[in-house]
This record gives C-alpha cells, structure tokens and sequence, in this order.
C-alpha cells in the first residue's frame, strides 16, 4: 500500500474529496499552490483548493481542517455507527476511517492508513489488498486467484487461460536447483539439463544436456599457464595460443603472466566464464600515444588510462604485418594455421563496424571474460 507522509503534525494525503477553497471551491479553480491561500493548497488532480492545516479555517467557529481538505465544524465520532458504510471510528482522534474501497467516494480507494486517495492505478502488488495483485499493464488491481501474465505467477509457472499452471515458454521461467538452471524443454523445466554453457559452472560445457568438465590437457587446456617464446606448450592443437594473463595480484597471475587459449575459429564455443574472441597482432613499430604517431587513416587506439597504443590497421595506409611459413613445419610462424607459402599466411585487417580501419585477425581464441580468473 501506499504510505502517507506527516506534514506539521497533520497526514497529507494525495488527493481527497472536493471541499473547495473554504468550503466554496470547485474544480478547475486552481492550477498551482499560489492560486490558493496561505494554509491551502492546490489538489493537483481536481484542481480545486484544500485545507493542510486548522490555521486555515475559522477556529472561531469550531472548524477544523478535515482528511477531506474542507473546513468542517468539528464533531468527532465516538462509534463505529456515527461512520458510513465500510468505515470505522478511530475513538482516539474522532475520526472515521475507511475499511474497505466502498468507504470512499466513487473514483476513490482505501489506503493502508484508512483514508480515501485518488485510485490513479497500481505499480506492484503493494498497491493492491491481500487478495489482490497488480496487473502492471493496465495498472489495475485484480483478484490474485487469476492472471493475465506470466509475471505474476511463482517460478517454473506460466498464466495459461488466466490460471498460473507449472510449466514454462522460456529457460528464464526454470528455477536453479544444485547450481544449475532448469532448462525449458517442450514447455516443461528439466532440472539438470543445460541447453548451453552459460547453464554451467565454470570452466564447465553444456555437452548432450549434460555439464561436463572442459579441459583437455592435450586439446583443451584452459587455464594452463604458458609461455609464448618456447613454442607451442598448449595441448596438441598447434593453433592454441598463448594469451596474456590480464589479471594482477591473485594467486594465478602473481606467478603467470600468461595462459592458454583454445583456438575457436571452427567451434565458436567455449565453456562458461570463457568467450571466443579475436586475436589481434600488433606491428612494434606501431606502438603510440596520439593519433599524430599513426598513418594517415589509423588512429591510435589506447585506453584512456593508458600510456600507450598501437596503430589501427588500413588496407592502403597501414597495413598488417607479414606473417611467414615454416618451411619444415609448414605452419605460420605467428597464427600457426597449416600453411604451403606464406601466401597461406595473410593477416588479414578486419575492419570494426563502420569504419575503414579494424585490427589485425590472426586467430580467434577462447579467452577468459573480464571479471572471471583462472584457478590454479
């Protein structure tokens, strides 16, 4: 329910029946607070003026400022009967108060705190009586025994015919159970089935419904520490690469400064906490700290808490560095694709969207989301 708020020892409601500028307004005779005077104010809904305070009526007369916003000779009530339907005496004060909405006035509901308010709709369910519930897209409150929306039932339950039944048209309507998440499955949550990786814990693949484990010393080995200069220490797949460990003073990095990635050019996919992502290359030479350090067309690209950058690449004004073929291995020196010439070998520049300048490609790579560290 809405609360009230207390101004100068009196409740000020939000709106109240029309009882006029002492007693003789009527709607539409103000606009604002101003046009009203001193000890009354401008009800912004009726537009009529009402009493905040007893210094604004004629105390001489016994007239007091009521919950109504009008200056009424003051009685008081002492039971239940001195009220009207669906309200109740509050002996302390004198006041009757409504109990229910058929207390107020038509267009008019009964607050938490007994006073009748403008019913200019409901948000949440606090809005709304017991038994009711807000039915947010009409702003209305109905009976909790039926819905319009799935919202508006529990967890692993949809609205169907205005009746919240177990069931679900989405992963999102599945609760987790053991850590892992229900997966929406022929309108029904399967617990202990996943549907992707992101439905498992990390370092974990969604593989048949099921979370597996995804490292692989010789094919997958996520999260191995690694270094660049020594060749190829990433499992069998010779396009694995060794990525740089962007994280300072944990456990891992105090010790490595660089990991295994898993090379996702064909698959796409990685386990959870690990995304596929491009592998840029950086030219030496191209290192800068302005874009006046870079050819015509490549501007510097650097964080802004960087020192320094490096050049993008350009097709015409800066482009990528060669990349060459083992002739005994027959693999790229830099990106470790299968090679016969170095013509196999091409960095090619992948411009961002809607530019003319990019980085440049040689691999994709699962590597580690920002905020997720690798265990040792």
């Amino acid at each position: 329910m809405k609360k009230v708020s207390l101004l100068g020892g009196f409740l000020l409601l939000a709106v109240l029946t029309v009882g006029g500028c002492k007693g003789t307004g009527s709607e539409g005779e103000c606009a604002k607070d101003g046009d009203c005077p001193t000890n009354w104010v401008c009800d912004i809904y009726g537009k009529f003026c009402r009493c905040i305070s007893d210094l604004g009526c004629n105390t001489a007369l016994g007239e007091r400022c009521m919950p109504s916003g009008s200056c009424e000779i003051y009685t008081g009530c002492k039971a239940d009967t001195d009220c009207g339907g669906c309200q109740s005496c509050q002996v302390e004060t004198g006041e009757c108060l409504c109990v229910e909405d058929c207390g107020c006035p038509d267009g008019e509901k009964c607050n938490a705190s007994g006073y009748c308010q403008p019913s200019s709709g409901c948000f949440d369910n606090e809005d709304c009586a017991q038994s009711e519930i807000c039915d947010t897209p009409t702003k209305t409150c109905i009976s909790s025994a039926i819905c319009t929306h799935k919202l508006q039932c529990l967890i692993g339950q949809i609205c169907v015919n205005g009746v919240c039944q177990i069931g679900c048209e989405d992963h999102g309507d599945c609760a987790w159970e053991n850590g892992i998440k229900a997966s929406c499955i022929s309108g029904s949550c399967q617990p202990g089935v996943c549907s992707d990786s992101t439905f498992c814990g990390f370092l974990e693949s969604c593989e048949l419904g099921n979370c597996q484990n995804a490292y692989n010393e010789a094919t997958a080995p996520y999260c191995m520490p690694c270094t660049s200069s020594i060749g190829n220490d990433c499992g069998d797949i010779a396009t694995n690469l060794c990525l740089i460990y962007p994280f300072e003073g944990d456990a891992f990095g105090t010790q490595h400064d660089e990991y295994c990635g898993v090379d996702c050019s064909v698959t796409l996919t990685c386990p959870n906490g690990f995304q596929c992502g491009a592998i840029r290359v950086v030219d030496p030479a191209d290192e800068c700290s302005s874009d006046a350090q870079c050819p015509a067309g490549a501007p510097c690209l650097k964080s802004l808490e960087a020192d320094k950058g490096y050049c993008a690449c350009n097709d015409s004004t800066n482009r990528c560095p060669p990349d060459i073929c083992g002739l005994i291995t027959k693999t790229c020196i830099s990106s470790k694709k299968p090679c016969q010439t170095s013509a196999d070998c091409a960095i090619p520049c992948e411009k961002f969207p809607g530019e003319t300048f990019g980085g440049c490609v040689m691999g994709r790579q699962c590597g580690l989301e920002e905020g997720i560290q690798c265990q040792l």
